[in-house]
């Protein structure tokens, strides 16, 4: 109610939630704000609340109709370019049809990013009330004959914090677990066979660094609460 207000003076107080976020996690909502002036012949707030209780539903269509996203599903094809001499590597989305707004998780926008180190990127997609996020992993993976599925295997991946790390090679594995902040939460030598690791932390995503005879590769682990 602004009865009385300095003209255009607008305040109110609007809360929303709870809600639980994980790591990466994107929670859209969308807000519809209503305003009513009372009449002039009329002292007070009154009148206002009764004509916003009045216009109730036609306030929900509105709001429905501005959060209908059922046709918002952008396509794209991506192509990274993996650093080689420090932070330059890239990425880019190429959009068929038309191309949504774009923002990125380094507070970019575009199409693309570039100048970029090995890391985990998100790309939010908005067009009107409609958003969508990927998330892109830029993770040295090259070595793929050797960390692939095939020879190393994580299970069960999700988990809580314990799992196990299967792998055939020859010799073991040197291991580093790194949050996605860069903290080392695990080092260690991994035999071939199944070696089970117990990690206490906090649940979010993690990466498996693995070096062996002097190659690196790097796998995704999640942990659950």
């Amino acid at each position: 109610c602004t009865s009385g207000n300095t003209p255009s003076d607008r305040r109110f107080v609007m809360s929303y939630g709870p809600m639980d976020f994980n790591i990466l996690d994107t929670i859209t909502y969308t807000l519809a704000y209503v305003y009513s002036r009372e009449p002039s012949n009329l002292a007070g707030c009154d009148q206002s609340f009764t004509d916003i209780k009045n216009a109730t539903s036609e306030v929900k269509y509105l709001s429905d109709s501005l959060s209908d996203c059922s046709n918002f599903n952008p396509q794209f094809d991506t192509t990274i370019v993996y650093p080689s001499n420090g932070a330059n590597g890239s990425i880019s989305l190429d959009f068929t049809g038309n191309q949504p707004s774009v923002y990125w998780s380094t507070n970019e926008t575009g199409s693309s990013i570039s100048n970029i180190d090995y890391g985990s990127y998100t790309a939010v997609l908005y067009q009107g009330n409609c958003i969508q996020s990927h998330t892109l992993n830029l993770w040295p993976v090259g070595i793929d004959a050797i960390f692939s599925n095939k020879h190393v295997q994580i299970a069960p991946n999700p988990n809580k914090g314990s799992f196990n790390v299967i792998h055939d090679l020859d010799n073991p594995i040197n291991g580093i677990v790194y949050s996605l902040s860069g903290q080392e939460v695990y080092r260690g030598s991994i035999p071939a066979g199944s070696q089970t690791l117990n990690l206490q932390v906090n649940p979010g995503t993690y990466i498996l660094q693995m070096e062996y005879e002097g190659e690196v590769g790097h796998r995704k682990i999640v942990i659950t609460p």
